[in-house]
Parts: C-alpha cells; sequence; structure tokens
C-alpha cells in the first residue's frame, strides 16, 4: 500500500506518470490534499498535523493499518 502526497499547490494529478508504473505491484491511493483539487475547502486545518491526521483517517477507513507515504513539494 503507498500513498503519493503531492505538493502545494498541486493536486493529486501531479502524480498520473508515476502512478501507472507503481500499481503493477503495489496498491496506491492518491488524495488531493485539504483545500487543493477535489478535496472540501474547510476555513483551517492546514496545519501538517491535522492534515497528517486526515491521511491517517483516511487510510482507516479504506482499512489499512500500515502503509508507505511518499510525498513531494
Amino acid at each position: 500500500m503507498v500513498v503519493l502526497l503531492h505538493g502545494v499547490p498541486k493536486t493529486g494529478y501531479h502524480w498520473r506518470h508515476l502512478v501507472p508504473k507503481l500499481t503493477t505491484r503495489h496498491t496506491v491511493v492518491v488524495p488531493d490534499l485539504r483545500g487543493l483539487g477535489d478535496s472540501a475547502r474547510p476555513a483551517d486545518g492546514f496545519d501538517c498535523a491535522t492534515m497528517s491526521d486526515d491521511i491517517a483517517a483516511l487510510m482507516a477507513h479504506l482499512g489499512h493499518d500500515t502503509y508507505t507515504v511518499m510525498g513531494e513539494d
């Protein structure tokens, strides 16, 4: 299980060329970070701790206890 996190001000679309290469061997999740792309745009919560909690909640919701996170900015 691999989670790909884009930098600011990008979206998950940033990973479009890498995803096909990874999906041959891994399940890949490519969320848009809080306030970017198709995600919700709350008034606050743009700090690293809150956004990492967002990803942890997403992965728990998807039923994954462990996963690898890759990011760029």
